[in-house]
């Protein structure tokens, strides 16, 4: 195991977007000033190329340069994570590979599809770590049915598991997985906006999630409300957030953001297929919903 001390990963971590262009490819520029604007706002790290990111939209060239244009960005004033998941394994070990040499504060994958066994699963993410053996990895668990409590036990014998971002509903699943920390620098990191009170009160390290890129400072605020014990002023404020996310929900989310974001006078471009940019028409419905709402005041905070 290499001596390195693996980051402490708490706090608010946006689930970064990827600005594109017109042609698809990254837009170095609004990169630059989302992440700046971030920073400002205080977040705790960037989580990069996951599912809000389109890691598995992109072409691994695409991901290389993303964390070498994210990190270059960064500059060292919030820690890193890179999500390295992809469906053929080589991809995710040149990506584990490249993120390990840039110095990123630690590495993420997905449960790849079509796997039918822990088995399975567990090589999977042996071959990850030891593909970038000096730095922290977290899994990444997306709306598993299947219960994770078990595979996340068996992981544990990898030396740089550092915890899980774990998006789902189940807090109860969520607080077994806390407390298989016991001791060992663990960070279970919830990555459902919308339960982030929840999974604070199941004893989540942090929260990682799309609507950080634009209102962080909400479920900052939500962690230090439910510190100070005031956990009913923490669940006004969730729901107060849960109203915006369900008005982006109901337009398709991935369209919705990229709306969300340009009244914040960032234009990250049109969603990567498989998703679907707004018409129009919903466009605009959408941008005067938002207005009517507590948007801007919840992403100034």
């Amino acid at each position: 195991m290499d001596g390195t001390p693996m980051h402490s990963f708490e706090g608010a971590w946006p689930a970064l977007v990827t600005p594109a262009d017109e042609n698809g490819a990254i837009n170095t520029d609004c990169l630059n000033d989302l992440i700046d604007h971030l920073v400002d706002k205080r977040v705790d790290g960037l989580y990069v190329g996951g599912s809000t990111g389109e890691g598995l939209s992109q072409s691994v060239e695409q991901r290389l340069k993303l964390t070498r244009l994210a990190m270059k960005a960064a500059r060292g004033r919030v820690p890193v994570v890179v999500h390295v998941g992809a469906v053929a394994l080589p991809d995710a070990l040149h990506l584990a590979g490249h993120a390990e040499e840039l110095g990123v504060a630690g590495i993420s994958s997905i449960l790849p599809p079509g796997f039918d066994s822990e088995e399975g699963l567990w090589r999977f993410y042996a071959r990850i770590a030891d593909a970038a053996p000096s730095t922290a990895l977290l899994a990444y668990i997306l709306n598993d049915s299947r219960g994770t409590t078990g595979l996340m036990q068996r992981l544990q014998q990898l030396p740089r598991l550092a915890g899980a971002k774990y998006t789902g509903p189940d807090m109860y699943e969520f607080a077994h997985m806390v407390r298989l920390g016991n001791g060992r620098n663990w960070s279970m990191l919830s990555g459902m906006d919308e339960m982030c009170l929840h999974a604070v009160l199941a004893g989540s390290a942090g929260n990682i999630g799309s609507t950080l890129n634009f209102m962080p400072g909400v479920y900052r605020e939500i962690r230090r409300l439910v510190a100070a014990g005031k956990v009913l002023k923490a669940r006004n404020l969730q729901d107060r957030a849960n109203a915006i996310t369900t008005i982006l929900h109901r337009y398709g989310y991935m369209g919705a953001q990229v709306v969300a974001l340009d009244l914040l006078g960032f234009n990250v471009g049109g969603p990567r297929l498989p998703n679907l940019p707004l018409c129009e028409k919903m466009s605009d419905s959408l941008r005067n919903e938002l207005m009517d709402s507590e948007f801007l005041q919840l992403c100034a905070l």
